[in-house]
């Protein structure tokens, strides 16, 4: 969703700012939600195995 909302703010932004800055903010919320979502699986399976014991 934070995704989502940050691509809409860029698609605005898009005509004031550089489009290297554009670019840049983009990579980095795709990026860092790549990130969350694979810790947010690693906690949960970590979870899983602990209570599998």
């Amino acid at each position: 969703m934070v995704l989502g909302i940050g691509l809409i703010v860029m698609g605005v932004a898009g005509s004031v700012l550089s489009s290297e800055v554009v670019a840049t903010v983009i990579a980095v919320l795709a990026f860092g939600s790549v990130g969350a979502v694979y810790v947010y699986s690693y906690l949960l399976w970590r979870k899983s195995q602990r209570a599998a014991r």
